[in-house]
């Protein structure tokens, strides 16, 4: 990533990111410029997340009697 230079704001959130290397690397596609640096970051906040459907059962809750 030599020769990209990150504002201060990139900076700073990169600071407070928990997945810094996958910030970073949008702040890279970012300062790329072009078309493919902009289709590859909106495929990034464009991916779908799948969660998987618990086989679990719940019972019935009873009313309670007071």
């Amino acid at each position: 990533m030599s020769g990209v230079k990150m504002s201060l704001l990139d900076k700073k959130i990169a600071q407070f990111c928990d997945s810094s290397t996958e910030l970073l690397t949008g702040i890279h596609a970012r300062h790329k410029g072009g078309a493919r640096g902009r289709s590859n970051q909106a495929n990034k906040l464009l991916k779908t997340i799948n969660i998987p459907d618990p086989d679990i059962d719940v019972p019935d809750e009873e009313p309670l009697e007071l």
